[in-house]
């Protein structure tokens, strides 16, 4: 039996049996990235020595303005980010061959900040930390999720259930940098582009709700309703993007 598709806007906690941490050595995919750590690492560490300054600070993780974690995307969501894609094309080229891939970028925490605690917006993908640069080890710069805690490794992927309740901390002298991407898990495949698409229109709301909230009060239909409203003509968007990319 399939799990069925978890959303975070929805307020609705998750209960799904998922595990914290996924093992996705059976996937080619992940061998063959890793296999592949010394090209993507050079691209990646040139990219970082020199255009560093386009990092932007996420914005739902901010502590007293100060910036923790930051990112380069090259996908959101199944959205492509054509002019970044083609500042990192070694990589673009590598990770775009994914089945499923729908988020990919460059992931700064920054020297001794903290992620707070925090349920992902979906149950419906593998999210992979891929290691670039990994100051240190446990217990000073690690990931947990849930009570279960663990390191970063070069040219490793740490993969985990992002609707489970999760954070990084890096207690270290040094940033943080690895590639953060999402792959759409097998039993939601056929649904890519109308999860892409939900995930997209919450987004839009969560930046509405910044500004005139609404969102606390609202009632979950009145959420459906507006979310079903924007992925229409989002998930259309998409399906052209996709198919213009590999026209």
């Amino acid at each position: 039996m399939y799990p069925s598709v978890w959303y975070r806007f929805y307020k609705a906690p998750f209960n799904g049996d998922e595990p914290n941490y996924f093992d996705l050595q059976n996937q080619h995919w992940c061998v063959e990235l890793e296999q592949k750590f010394p090209e993507i690492e050079m691209e990646v560490n040139n990219f970082i020595q020199q255009q560093s300054f386009q990092f932007k600070n996420y914005r739902f993780h901010l502590s007293d303005g100060k910036p923790q974690w930051q990112t380069f995307p090259l996908m959101s969501w199944g959205y492509i980010h054509s002019k970044n894609r083609f500042l990192l094309p070694k990589t673009w080229a590598i990770f775009e061959k994914i089945r499923g891939l729908s988020s990919i970028s460059i992931s700064r925490l920054v020297a001794g900040a903290s992620i707070p605690g925090h349920h992902g917006d979906t149950n419906a993908v593998y999210r992979c930390h891929y290691g670039i640069q990994i100051p240190g080890g446990q217990p000073h710069c690690v990931f947990v999720v849930e009570n279960e805690e663990r390191a970063w490794k070069q040219g490793k992927i740490l993969a985990f259930c992002d609707a489970r309740f999760h954070y990084a901390k890096n207690e270290t002298l040094q940033d943080r940098y690895v590639i953060l991407f999402d792959v759409v898990r097998e039993p939601f495949i056929a649904n890519y582009y109308s999860i892409c698409s939900k995930i997209i229109a919450t987004h839009v709301l969560h930046a509405l709700d910044a500004k005139f909230g609404f969102y606390e009060n609202a009632p979950l239909r009145l959420l459906k309703f507006l979310v079903f409203t924007i992925s229409i003509p989002t998930q259309l968007f998409l399906r052209l993007q996709h198919a213009v990319k590999r026209s």
